[in-house]
């Protein structure tokens, strides 16, 4: 049972993972390289603070013998996430421009608003993701991984006409599918 859950969750990933490989000849002839910069730069930032938005409690949720204190760690995750979201656009606020400049991508600064949502969504996935585990719903981890590959291409495609914006927007709704239904996940 355990190997064909590592399998279902693998494959899922495997499956996500290989529709925005597929896609990436296309996307390259819709968006030019410096749109592309942009979204890496903006990325690198969101991962960033993703490591330090619910200060690694998410990981420990699979953990606790009861599902009440496990419950407790879920509830501590979102409200970090949250509050770091939250500390975010103060951060845009007061150094937006300060850090869009010391990344050498000065088209950098509209986008960087995009940055709490995106810190909100993608911890609140993170977190939802790891009580999944907790109840071994790993199909579920699976397919919300294929939709989350076929939600990022597709949006990246369709909002072309909003270049970097686009190309920012459909990976955003991309790795943080399945946090905006909390059924999704939570069950």
């Amino acid at each position: 049972r355990f190997a064909r859950s590592i399998t279902v969750l693998a494959g899922g990933t495997a499956v996500g993972s290989a529709l925005a490989a597929l896609a990436s000849p296309l996307l390259t002839r819709l968006y030019a390289p410096a749109e592309f910069g942009v979204l890496a730069v903006f990325n690198s930032l969101l991962l960033l603070g993703l490591v330090v938005s619910s200060a690694c409690y998410h990981q420990a949720i699979p953990l606790p013998a009861s599902d009440r204190e496990a419950a407790d760690l879920l509830a501590v995750s979102l409200a970090l996430v949250a509050a770091l979201s939250m500390l975010a656009v103060g951060l845009v606020w007061l150094a937006g421009p300060l850090l869009a400049a010391r990344t050498g991508v000065p088209a950098l600064t509209v986008y960087l608003w995009w940055l709490p949502p995106g810190l909100a969504l993608s911890g609140g996935y993170q977190a939802l993701k790891f009580w999944a585990i907790r109840r071994q719903q790993f199909s579920r981890i699976g397919r919300i991984a294929v939709f989350q590959g076929t939600a990022k291409v597709v949006l990246q495609v369709a909002l072309f006409p909003l270049r970097a914006l686009g190309l920012l927007l459909g990976h955003l709704a991309g790795q943080s599918a399945g946090s905006v239904s909390p059924s999704a996940l939570a069950k």
